[in-house]
């Protein structure tokens, strides 16, 4: 799965008009895939930043 620069572009947008920067925004872009390929899962180790970005239904972030 890939992104177009439309989809960098408004995940960048986003994660500032959220007040983060940083390392984060690569966190954002993950998530951006996972929504586009209708991922049910998304495994992390590090659940805060993840929780603090995604906006989809719940029960699809889970930290192993």
């Amino acid at each position: 799965m890939s992104l177009s620069p439309a989809d960098y572009a408004s995940t960048v947008k986003r994660v500032s008009e959220l007040g983060f920067s940083g390392g984060i925004i690569y966190d954002a872009l993950i998530l951006k895939v996972a929504e586009k390929s209708n991922a049910s899962r998304v495994l992390t180790l590090n659940m805060r930043h993840f929780t603090r970005l995604w906006e989809g239904e719940d029960g699809i972030l889970y930290e192993p």
